[in-house]
C-alpha cells in the first residue's frame, strides 16, 4: 500500500489513536484500494497496515478501483464510505462497515 498514497481521511477513535485511511496502490499493483495506518499521535510514526482494507473485489460495483474514502469510527467499528468507478467509468458511492480490531 505504500506505493502511491491520495484522497486521506484523518480520524481520532474512541481508543485515542489516529487512523488514517488512504487511496492507495498496492506495490506492483495496478487496481487502486483502501488502506488505513494507525499511530499513537496525529504526527505518527504510522504503522501502515500492509494489506488494503476494501479492494474493488470487495464490492460489486468496482472494477478495480474504490478511492477517496471518508470516515466515522465509533465504538462499533470503523464506517466507510467511498467512490468506486464501475467498468463502464461511471461513478458511485459504496459503503463498508469494518469490526474493531
Amino acid at each position: 500500500m505504500a506505493e502511491t498514497v491520495a484522497e486521506v481521511a484523518l480520524v481520532r477513535g474512541p481508543d485515542g489513536d489516529y487512523y488514517l485511511f488512504f487511496t492507495g496502490f498496492a506495490v506492483g499493483g495496478a487496481e487502486m484500494a483502501i488502506g488505513v495506518a494507525r499511530a499513537a499521535t496525529i504526527t505518527g510514526p504510522y504503522q501502515v497496515r500492509p494489506k488494503p482494507i476494501i479492494t474493488a473485489a470487495d464490492v460489486d460495483f468496482a472494477a478495480g478501483q474504490v478511492l477517496a474514502p471518508a470516515v466515522l469510527i465509533d465504538a462499533t467499528g470503523a464506517h466507510l464510505w467511498f467512490m468506486g468507478i464501475d467498468a463502464q467509468g461511471s461513478y458511485q458511492i459504496g459503503r463498508a462497515d469494518v469490526p474493531p480490531a
